[in-house]
């Protein structure tokens, strides 16, 4: 049974979103929790919970994501590093490489954070997203936390499952979610950088 729930983190809605869900909050305002497990995206048997939170953008408009975002890049998912619970909001952690940057100047090896997880085989997951598969390759746009080094992703836009370089026919479906043309996709991110809405806190 799919359950809608509401974000108890007040904080996420203010530092939020690009990263994700219906709110791109920057979890990282909230106050620390404990570390699991590395999550298992590809669990089959897990139920799906979708949350929702109140965002501080349009996240179905790339330029105010492009605005929102203090970087947006492709990155090759290589591992989950577990979740983090911080006053009942779940995230997760995964470790990628960047592969190609379009905003900011991140590069090398970094954190990715996304809002959900997989809890006592409940996935919980913004409504239209799917939780990181690592192997995949991504279009991420995100705001960084430099007090947690991470940068946590703008639920469902900011995390975009795209075709490898070496693969573009790929036709899989990442977590749930169909992997995108990566030329399409960085297309229409640079227009949406280029026409980007400025970003200022409520």
């Amino acid at each position: 049974m799919k359950v809608v729930t509401q974000s108890p983190c007040r904080s996420f809605a203010r530092h939020a979103i690009v990263v994700g869900a219906a709110l791109l909050v920057s979890l990282t305002a909230c106050a620390e929790g404990s570390v699991s497990d590395p999550v298992d995206s590809s669990n089959s048997t897990a139920r799906t919970m979708y949350t929702h939170s109140n965002s501080v953008i349009d996240r179905s408009n790339p330029a105010a994501v492009a605005g929102f975002a203090t970087d947006i890049f492709f990155a090759d998912v290589t591992e989950s590093l577990g979740s983090t619970t911080r006053r009942g909001v779940l995230e997760t952690q995964y470790r990628a490489q960047v592969t190609e940057v379009l905003k900011g100047s991140t590069s090398g090896t970094i954190v990715i954070n996304q809002a959900g997880g997989i809890k006592e085989d409940v996935s919980y997951v913004e409504k239209g997203d799917a939780l990181l598969v690592p192997g995949q390759s991504y279009m991420i746009a995100a705001r960084y936390s430099e007090a947690e080094n991470w940068y946590t992703a703008v639920p469902v836009s900011g995390d975009v499952p795209v075709t490898s370089p070496s693969n573009r026919a790929q036709q899989k479906v990442a977590g749930g979610r169909a992997v995108e043309d990566r030329g399409e996709v960085r297309k229409e991110m640079q227009n949406a950088i280029a026409n980007a809405i400025p970003f200022s806190h409520p």
